[in-house]
């Protein structure tokens, strides 16, 4: 329950004067002394707590027979006013400030109205009219009042009741009195004892028992499904896929298992890294131990001054599919590339520059937007070129320039780092009919401007292009392409 304490501060009608014009002599003309009443403003008052509060910056409107404005603030701690008997609305003028005493001053303190405003009163004559306003500041209950009128200070500065805590929540009484006792209370919906049953912990749906009262009972019960106990049992994890048995009861054991497939103790052995091309051990299981693996040739302790990619002499690359060299990282197919509008681009082995065979790329149709040529896309992974130094391949063309370019996963859709994709870095090579050997160095590339700025990077090349200019006839002949 909440305590009231209120504190009437009287002051002496004569010792008292109101500024602009509301003092407390005797209402003007025909009102005589057994027509009036009055209104005594106390602005101090103390607290159950012992803590003393003052209204300062208070503007009354008093409206009814006669209407006044009256005012309260500085040190003032009371204000009389004579008024003619009848009715009034009292009313709060905005701009107060309700204060605290500290020991050494006052301090304000934030508080609201909670009382209606206009609050009415009826003034008697001779009489003493009481009327209340209301506020509530730091948990305290601050009420100002009408006396003679008296306006007075009051203030509840105890803990308001609350039904919300666990104990209050079952006790089966309405604690805070809002007509609404325990679970029946909003307040008390959070609380433990009134909280809503739940199936969806590990402890619940192991237990036996229908916990909700849904009529579904543990692993049968939908909000069980992802606990640890019910949830499905999967072989996609290395302790799964390398206990011996078939976990998720799909009938594949292990790494027999697709889903086990990019586990660590699944994944293939690759013998392509500078370890495993320099520990004696034919790693990959292919009958060919460290640099007597083509895998090892392009790693620094197997590499040599240059590295075939492509040299066409196996005659495999116009099969289907065309696929380039025998072995990887730079094994993948040899693809047409073609532009808007055009329907077809042939691809077939021609003589070479010495007496092996070499590719060429041909189209009666000349590309219109930007070019068109032939690609090789490495398939099994990006391939690492750092440790060379650029590419070297012989050419020849019936167009010039013919752009040469390397995409790489920061260019290339696939690796998800660009917005504005295929913006190649490259070289313009100014070729002819003859055959010429071009060397391109990493430092030689650079974008052409039009896509998603980024680095060139050699240990992340996806491709290697080789297109005419739009416009110019497509006519490219490539062959011995390497890395250096």
């Amino acid at each position: 329950m909440r305590h009231l304490r209120q504190l009437f501060v009287c002051c002496a009608l004569s010792t008292l004067t109101i500024p602009v014009g509301c003092g407390a002599e005797a209402p003007d003309g025909a009102e005589q002394a057994s027509d009036i009443g009055s209104i005594s403003l106390a602005l101090v008052g103390t607290s159950a707590t012992g803590a003393t509060y003052r209204l300062s910056y208070a503007w009354f409107g008093i409206h009814g027979p006669t209407s006044r404005l009256v005012h309260g603030g500085g040190d003032m701690t009371a204000i009389t006013e004579v008024l003619p008997v009848g009715r009034y609305d009292v009313y709060l003028e905005p701009g107060w400030i309700l204060e605290r005493w500290t020991g050494s001053g006052y301090q304000h303190v934030p508080a609201a109205l909670t009382s209606a405003n206009p609050t009415p009163v009826f003034v008697n004559e001779g009489a003493t009219s009481t009327v209340m306003f209301q506020f509530r500041a730091d948990g305290d209950v601050v009420s100002v009042g009408q006396g003679t009128l008296d306006i007075l200070i009051g203030v509840d500065d105890t803990t308001p009741l609350r039904e919300d805590n666990d104990v209050a929540c079952s006790n089966g009484h309405d604690d805070d009195g809002d007509g609404l006792a325990d679970c029946s209370d909003p307040e008390c919906q959070w609380q433990p004892f009134c909280a809503p049953l739940y199936e969806d912990n590990d402890v619940a749906c192991s237990n036996g028992y229908d916990d909700d009262g849904d009529g579904l009972a543990d692993c049968n019960d939908p909000e069980c499904q992802w606990q640890p106990f019910c949830a499905p049992l999967y072989e996609d994890n290395d302790a799964a896929c390398s206990n011996g048995y078939d976990d998720d009861g799909d009938g594949l054991a292990d790494c027999s298992d697709p889903e086990c497939q990019w586990q660590p103790s699944c994944a293939p052995l690759y013998e392509d890294n500078d370890v495993a091309c320099s520990n004696g051990y034919d790693d990959d299981g292919d009958g060919l131990a460290d640099c007597s693996d083509p895998e090892c040739q392009w790693q620094p302790f197997c590499a040599t001054s240059s590295l075939l990619i492509e040299g066409f002499e196996d005659g495999d690359f116009f099969a289907h599919p065309p696929y380039a060299t025998s072995f990887p990282p730079f094994t993948g197919p040899w693809l047409t590339l073609i532009d808007e509008g055009m329907s077809m681009i042939d691809m077939f082995p021609v003589g070479g520059p010495g007496t092996g065979t070499a590719l060429e790329v041909f189209s009666p149709e000349v590309p219109a937007a930007r070019g068109a040529g032939v690609v090789l896309s490495f398939d099994a992974r990006p391939v690492d070129m750092s440790w060379f130094r650029g590419i070297r391949f012989k050419i020849r063309s019936g167009a010039s320039p013919v752009r040469f370019e390397l995409g790489t996963l920061l260019t290339a859709p696939e690796g998800g780092f660009c917005a504005d994709c295929q913006d190649h870095h490259g070289v313009d090579i100014w070729v002819g009919a003859e055959w010429g050997t071009v060397e391109v160095r990493w430092g030689d590339l650079v974008q052409q401007g039009w896509g998603t700025p980024a680095p060139f990077e050699p240990w992340a090349v996806t491709n290697l292009t080789w297109r005419t200019p739009a416009g110019e006839p497509v006519v490219i002949a490539i062959d011995d392409v390497e890395v250096f």
